[in-house]
């Protein structure tokens, strides 16, 4: 968050260079940052295409203050994603690809909470949720990281990228029931982390 105010600060700040920046067409900012690593030329971009992130952002996250931490937080993807991802087309299509993708990646993370939740209703109908146990992103990433690295993999392949099992099966050369084991495994094994974690808040 700090990142994202200096970043808006930079980019209100009225200089020279500023100004030759905004002259500059998309290609050719993300070129620029890519050599320079200049984070005004960040704030630049972001400031063209602010009003479109939002609009996108708001059809998936109803709070506003939700809305405005992940529209910042794109601030802080985008000057990682600019070193590795070659552009030579369409900046801006690109950029909206990546938010739409961070959305849904967003919404899988809390499908997977759901998907717990349900369990442990089934498991004991009678429970009840305490305010003070509500799962969060937080909670949930750390037992992501508590898996294994090949458990890791299939929840990124499976849950992030939205690979098929036949797909991981090609990418990660295994069986069907292989994959489908693993997936079994996977699910049961961060149900069973987060109660852990959850227990802890008792």
């Amino acid at each position: 968050m700090i990142l994202a105010v200096l970043i808006s600060f930079l980019g209100g700040r009225k200089n020279p260079r500023l100004e030759w920046l905004k002259s500059l067409d998309d290609l050719t900012l993300v070129a620029l940052y890519r050599k320079e690593q200049d984070m005004l030329v960040i704030s630049v971009l972001m400031d063209r295409y602010q009003a479109r992130c939002t609009a996108m952002t708001a059809r998936f996250i109803k709070d506003k203050e939700d809305v405005h931490d992940f529209v910042m937080e794109t601030y802080i993807t985008l000057s990682q994603k600019l070193l590795t991802h070659e552009i030579t087309t369409n900046f801006g299509a690109w950029l909206m690809i990546m938010v739409k993708r961070k959305l849904l990646d967003r919404d899988r993370g809390e499908d997977i909470i759901r998907a717990y939740l349900e369990w442990l209703r089934h498991q004991d109908p009678s429970y009840e949720l305490k305010p003070e146990q509500a799962i969060d992103r937080e909670l949930l990433h750390k037992a992501i990281n508590s898996l294994e690295d090949h458990e890791r993999r299939f929840v990124q392949l499976f849950y992030f990228e939205e690979k098929t099992y036949s797909e991981i099966k090609a990418l990660e050369n295994l069986t069907f029931n292989q994959v489908r084991g693993l997936g079994d495994r996977v699910r049961k094994k961060l149900r069973e982390i987060l109660k852990h974690l959850m227990g802890r808040m008792d």
